[in-house]
């Protein structure tokens, strides 16, 4: 239990800072490119505006009359860019590549064409952001050179994942080496927990046994009573209750010492369930196995005869009335699958996982009648999951099932 809670509490550390890096990663960078773009469109509007030019007022402004501007007088000698007029028949007129030695005359010819082609009024060709303007007498397409500017993002997008990648790194070697401080409090609290249940279950066992040799002597000297009885039924619980406890104090530790081997499943279903029969019968309940033979499991034999223990006392205790159990195992793909039926008509429809945790009763289980101490199926949740497997609850029009895959 304290590896599994180390384990969820790196994994939930670790996901929270990944999304706190993945959002700061990419609002840094997303706003880095919308920068780009604003700069980039503002240049074309500029461009757009003087029919492929910058104005002859950028030039001979000085930075200092206007800081706040995002061009200066030396944005026309930074920028490259070229331009292309077009007729109103979508032909070449004029090809202006002065402000720019990576693109000829033909080149540019071709950008404009793919453009054309797109019929987009703005957006990126290769490297290069272009923009449309239409106008009744043709149309001129301006082309503004990207790669620098979107050079820089892709550097600084590599470098910010690479580092974000070393600093996961080092911090998940810190919480790793941190979470035994954090959880040993825990640790302590729980091997105490498990520790007292188990002497508890000794000390009272001893209490148990001498009350139940005094009602069989009281049996014997004055015949057996409905109190004598009802003392033994009481003993039985108590009996049951400190032994599932250990089971439970104990889990952890036979987890590490489970013998994993493949064994027929079937067979130690079939053999776990016989008792059962007879058991349902006395209560006047009908309990049906369909067992498929042959299957096979990978698991500890010993822990899944207790796990099948565990579901059919349930059942034949907590079923309605005269009601009908069905064991079922059977393959489905590469897993095994267990599941059992009864008549549960009192309990709400639905998903009712809550019935595994501990100590957990229905209300209709609350009395002596039944005996249940609500560990049982905690028991079964707990071999299930040494297995690395999956148990679930759901109650459909009156019949509650439980299904455990393997």
């Amino acid at each position: 239990m304290i590896a599994a809670l180390r384990r969820r509490f790196i994994l939930v550390a670790m996901c929270s800072l990944l999304a706190v890096l993945t959002a700061v990663i990419c609002t840094i960078n997303v706003t880095n490119y919308q920068k780009v773009l604003e700069r980039t469109d503002g240049l074309l509007e500029m461009l757009a505006d003087h029919d492929g030019q910058f104005p002859e007022s950028i030039k001979g402004q000085r930075p200092e009359e206007n800081p706040k501007d995002t061009f200066s007088p030396e944005t026309p000698y930074e920028t490259r860019f070229f331009t292309v007029n077009l007729d109103k028949y979508q032909n070449v007129v004029q090809i202006n590549t002065r402000n720019i030695a990576a693109v000829t005359d033909k080149q540019a010819e071709m950008y404009a064409a793919d453009v054309v082609e797109k019929n987009k009024k703005s957006g990126f060709l290769s490297v290069y952001r272009y923009k449309m303007v239409t106008e009744d007498e043709g149309t001129l397409l301006i082309f503004v050179d990207c790669r620098q500017e979107l050079d820089t993002i892709r550097i600084f997008a590599l470098t910010s994942i690479f580092v974000s990648g070393f600093g996961l790194l080092a911090v998940f070697l810190l919480v790793v080496f941190f979470s035994r401080i954090v959880l040993r409090p825990v640790a302590e609290s729980f091997e105490k927990q498990k520790q007292f249940i188990t002497d508890a279950s000794h000390e009272i066992k001893t209490p148990l046994a001498i009350i139940d040799a005094n009602t069989e002597v009281v049996e014997m000297e004055y015949g057996e009573s409905q109190w004598t009885q009802s003392t033994k039924n009481q003993i039985h619980r108590l009996v049951n209750l400190t032994q599932q406890l250990i089971i439970l104090a104990r889990m952890d530790e036979e987890r590490t010492k489970q013998q994993m081997t493949d064994f027929s499943l079937s067979d130690a279903v079939e053999e776990s369930a016989l008792p059962f029969q007879v058991m349902a019968e006395t209560k006047k309940k009908s309990l049906n196995l369909q067992i498929k033979s042959g299957i096979t499991c990978h698991g500890d034999e010993k822990a899944i005869r207790q796990l099948i223990v565990q579901l059919l006392d349930n059942a034949v205790k907590y079923s309605s009335g005269t009601g009908n159990i069905e064991l079922r195992v059977l393959q489905k793909g590469k897993k095994c699958m267990i599941s059992v039926l009864n008549d549960a008509p009192e309990l709400s429809e639905g998903n009712l996982d809550i019935l595994f945790e501990r100590f957990y009763r229905l209300d209709s289980s609350r009395n002596s009648k039944t005996g249940g101490s609500g560990i049982g199926l905690s028991v079964v949740k707990a071999i299930v999951e040494g297995h690395k497997g999956r148990i679930s609850a759901y109650c459909r029009k009156g019949k509650l099932e439980i299904t455990i895959l393997l």
